[in-house]
């Protein structure tokens, strides 16, 4: 199946990964110069892979391959930040790392969903897993409640 997004970025899949490709390309518009600077886009599952996932680039096409589809959207995160960075990247890839994790104290702060909507972008592009959001502390409790 084959899908273009209002910029041009053409991603190609396997059925299987429909949600994937919609959610790579909605992800893709969301970062200021991505879909300007990436090539045509192959997402693939293949179960049997020896990594997590593989990028092979030729050109102007890009395929990503993952054992599964989390490890595809990793891929792709991968490719995008190598094209951003202007550092191509092609290979075997494994995780040495199954979960990463980043803490953010709400309890202080506060934050807009704005900025949290940036900051799940940014953990997303650099493969992270988790976001803990921590809400209350002894200081008080953030959350607006209409009861």
């Amino acid at each position: 199946m084959i899908t273009m997004n209002e910029k041009g970025l053409i991603v190609t899949y396997d059925e299987q990964l429909a949600e994937s490709a919609k959610r790579f390309l909605n992800f893709c518009e969301e970062i200021p110069g991505a879909t300007a600077s990436l090539p045509q886009i192959t997402l693939r599952l293949d179960v049997d892979l020896a990594g997590d996932f593989e990028i092979h680039q030729q050109d102007q096409q890009v395929t990503i391959t993952g054992r599964d589809e989390s490890q595809v959207f990793y891929g792709a995160a991968k490719a995008l930040q190598g094209q951003l960075l202007q550092q191509p990247v092609s290979g075997l890839f494994y995780g040495g790392i199954q979960e990463r994790c980043f803490m953010i104290d709400m309890g202080r702060k506060f934050f807009s969903l704005a900025s949290l909507k940036q900051l799940v972008r940014s953990l997303a592009l650099f493969q992270f897993t988790h976001l803990q959001l921590h809400f209350s502390e002894n200081e008080g409790f953030r959350i607006e409640s209409e009861a």
